[in-house]
């Protein structure tokens, strides 16, 4: 049950209580993991930006895994002191068992949309391209993807969650999920929410496991299918891939220079797996009601 998951400090009058309040709690543990994307940054600024080749290639693979540590101890930090809990969304165990199925389930939803649209001729290869495009894309996508659950899903929707319960929030998440994306290139309103159905994929594997792993690998799979394998755009931002391909055919299938995230036909199959794994969440009990309805 996500209870575990919410803050066991006791909560009373005065500074406590608005300390304890979820929406501070947001700002709180945001505030806590600011350090590691501020060394990111910098990091990437004044020292990978500068170096090239194999050198920068290990300096950023080896700042890859430092930056997730520290987004993952910092959070343990925030748990303990402001929360009096372990960080149990990060607890390690059946964690490569639920890693594993997320990656199959997003690896599977973007190739089942490769063959409809090279059975379409949507999709042709132009040229095939070098193959450490792949090692580069696992680091580069498994990063970017950690980041926006941890933000996304582990901090505003798990907090928002404990105050407003599971309906509401996903309704919630879903919507500032494709907020964030409205600077990407080539977006649109109708992009937009597509992406933001799209999501309820990710916060129902979320409600299931009540732990980043699957949350995680699931969002980074489907990148790399689609970007880093298949050299479709992401978000709407164009990738370089393994395959560098020729799409055409109507945006609605396609979902056009966006990518599949604006594709009616992916968006489909992404909301009839959340669907499916979101059943399996309320059968085991895990939707959580509003704070004003809960003892």
């Amino acid at each position: 049950m996500g209870y575990q998951n919410f803050t066991q400090k006791t909560v009373n009058k005065g500074f406590s209580r608005f300390i304890q309040f979820p929406l501070t709690r947001i700002l709180i543990a945001l505030l806590f993991i600011t350090p590691a994307i501020v060394f990111h940054n910098l990091l990437a600024i004044n020292l990978l930006d500068k170096v090239s080749g194999l050198p920068g290639d290990v300096i950023y693979f080896v700042e890859t895994f430092l930056f997730i540590f520290l987004i993952y101890y910092l959070y343990k930090i925030y748990a303990k002191i402001i929360e009096g809990r372990q960080a149990l969304e990060f607890s390690f165990k059946g964690g490569l068992k639920e890693f594993t199925r997320g990656a199959a389930v997003g690896g599977s939803l973007v190739s089942i949309m490769a063959v409809l649209l090279s059975l379409c001729e949507f999709y042709n290869i132009e040229k095939v391209n070098s193959p450490y495009i792949l090692v580069y894309g696992i680091f580069r996508y498994g990063i970017g993807a950690y980041l926006e659950e941890v933000v996304f899903t582990i901090i505003i929707y798990k907090l928002a969650e404990e105050f407003l319960g599971t309906k509401w929030s996903v309704i919630l998440i879903t919507f500032l999920f494709g907020l964030a994306h409205t600077g990407n290139s080539n977006v649109t309103i109708q992009n937009l929410l597509l992406m933001s159905l799209s999501h309820i994929l990710v916060l129902s594997s979320f409600i299931l496991t009540r732990r980043i792993w699957m949350v995680w690998a699931l969002h980074f799979s489907w990148n790399f299918f689609q970007a880093a394998i298949l050299g479709i755009s992401n978000s709407g931002m164009a990738q370089e891939g393994f395959l560098t391909p020729v799409l055409t055919g109507p945006e609605w299938f396609t979902g056009g220079n966006y990518g599949i995230e604006a594709s009616y036909v992916s968006v489909s199959l992404n909301i009839i797996a959340g669907a499916i794994i979101l059943w399996k969440a309320v059968k085991s009990g895990q939707m959580i009601k509003p704070s004003w309805k809960r003892k």
